[in-house]
């Protein structure tokens, strides 16, 4: 999994120079709130984890409402805006400067966010094989060890 941590956190990295103005971005789990990779432009590490809870926070704030969002956008007292873009399984989460279009912006997220929940798909199955061969391996093992 700390391959597809890096492999994410390299897309991430390579999609905040196509946005000018995109400063932070993260891909969270929508089931865990759990941050799965993050980049920034700028040394703001420290409020990954505030911005991934925030993010979260507006998920389950539009499954509760009639009709649920796919993206949503927040603005701080500072001018910075928090993009956040629901995949199937991830949020994905950006925060960019005043002046960014938000049109535009969404547009781009929004595929960029359907791309990392395909790749997250994947890469599940693929823990979930390894960890259902490595239960596999140790029945047997304990099978063989018995007799």
């Amino acid at each position: 999994m700390a391959d597809m941590q890096g492999a994410v956190e390299k897309h991430l990295k390579a999609a905040m120079t196509k946005i000018i103005g995109i400063n932070q971005m993260i891909v969270s789990s929508k089931r865990s709130g759990d941050v799965i990779a993050a980049a920034s432009r700028f040394a703001r590490k420290e409020n990954i984890e505030n911005v991934a809870a925030l993010s979260s926070t507006l998920y389950q704030l539009s499954q509760a409402s009639a009709r649920a969002l796919d993206s949503s956008i927040f603005e701080f007292a500072t001018g910075e805006k928090l993009f956040t873009v629901m995949g199937d399984d991830v949020i994905l989460s950006a925060v960019s400067d005043a002046s960014v279009q938000m049109g535009i912006s969404r547009m781009y997220l929004k595929k960029f966010a359907d791309g990392i929940d395909k790749a997250y798909k994947k890469a599940q199955a693929s823990v979930e094989t390894e960890s259902k061969d490595d239960e596999l391996a140790s029945i047997f093992r304990s099978l063989s060890e018995g007799q």
